[in-house]
Parts: structure tokens; sequence; C-alpha cells
């Protein structure tokens, strides 16, 4: 028996959200040699860490390899626009 939307709270998405989050951090940095700290402040200020925690966009709900490559997408499309 799958859960219906109306079945799942606020805390429980944010759990998930937090959960995914790590790992794609975890991931990030490992790759870019970069320390936890620094991936998390990174990411924090991309468009995607509001968006992981607007639950309507149920980005939550996602894996942390495809909220990677989402996120690398990101910087490397505002880098771009930046040169």
């Amino acid at each position: 028996m799958g859960f219906g939307e109306e079945e799942i709270t606020d805390k429980q998405r944010e759990c998930c959200a937090v959960l995914v989050m790590q790992r794609l951090l975890e991931k990030y940095s490992k790759k870019h040699c970069l320390s936890f700290d620094e991936a998390f402040a990174i990411f924090v200020n991309s468009g995607l860490y509001s968006e992981l925690f607007n639950y309507k966009t149920r980005l939550w709900t996602e894996g942390p390899d495809y909220l990677l490559q989402i996120f690398e997408d990101n910087i490397n499309s505002t880098q771009k626009s930046s040169q």
C-alpha cells in the first residue's frame, strides 16, 4: 500500500530532503575534492537548495545522483553566463 500525498507530513518531507541533500553533498564534495562544509556553502547559495525545500517541486522524492546532475548543470550554466 503506497502513501497518498496527504499522508506525508512536512516533517517527513523535510527529513527526506535533508537526507538526499546530505548524500548529494557527500558525492559532490568527494568528486570535487572539497570539504562537506565547502560543498554545503555552494549548495545553499544555489537555486536548487530553495527548490529542494519547496515541497511542491517534489525534488525531495528524487535520488542524490539525479539532484547532483541538476546541481552541476546549474553551476555550469551560472559560470558560463557570468563569463
